[in-house]
């Protein structure tokens, strides 16, 4: 199964690889456009990567606690 139309992307943290779900009708900058769904294993081979530093800060937050 590939990626479903850029709906989730990958977080490397480092230690571990967070996915999270991005809601398309929310503006770019907004905290609330990221929700944070859970650690893990691999990422697919067409699955979107996203760098960590390019977050919002609350959402930064959220994905090192996970």
């Amino acid at each position: 199964m590939g990626a479903k139309h850029g709906k989730y992307a990958y977080v490397n943290t480092g230690s571990t690889v967070v996915k999270i779900r991005i809601l398309k009708s929310r503006e770019e900058k907004d905290a609330e456009r990221y929700l944070v769904l859970s650690r893990v294993k691999r990422v697919p081979r067409k699955g979107v990567k996203i760098n960590l530093s390019d977050l919002p800060l609350e959402v930064r937050d959220k994905v090192i606690r996970m």
